[in-house]
């Protein structure tokens, strides 16, 4: 059991882009407005494709508590917000992470997030320093 919790702490969460962005030039701000789906363009005017896991996901969860900080049902209730009042629509949701992989890479404008290890090097894609809870940009 303690070595199955000490690889749980092991793991962290980052954020991926597609293969025309640059996951850790996003600032916290920006970051919150994608996934909430307030914003739906990147800086640039491009769209931007956000993709989810399941709000019961523990990756989900850990994303939502430690980069975005809030919780999934906050999230799910601006999307249904968004839904019903016909201004917007919530964000694809995937059910692996390698579903969430394939998309993010083959998608110019996407986002979403992974579980990587932290002593795994981040690629250029990936930003495992988005600003967290703690310190927003």
């Amino acid at each position: 059991m303690l070595l199955s919790t000490e690889a749980a702490w092991a793991q962290s969460v980052e954020v991926i882009t597609g293969p025309d962005r640059d996951a850790a030039g996003i600032s916290h701000t920006l970051l919150l407005s994608l996934f909430t789906m307030r914003v739906r363009q990147w800086p640039d005017g491009e769209p931007a494709h956000v993709y989810v896991m399941p709000d019961s996901n523990p990756l989900h969860e850990q994303f939502c508590r430690e980069i975005l900080g809030t919780y999934p049902y906050v999230l799910q209730n601006a999307w249904e917000r968004l839904i019903y009042t016909g201004t917007g629509q919530a964000p694809v949701v995937v059910y692996s992470e390698q579903e969430m992989k394939d998309k993010v890479r083959a998608t110019d404008g996407a986002i979403g997030y992974i579980r990587t290890d932290d002593d795994e090097p981040a690629s250029p894609s990936r930003a495992a320093a988005v600003a967290p809870t703690g310190g927003r940009s």
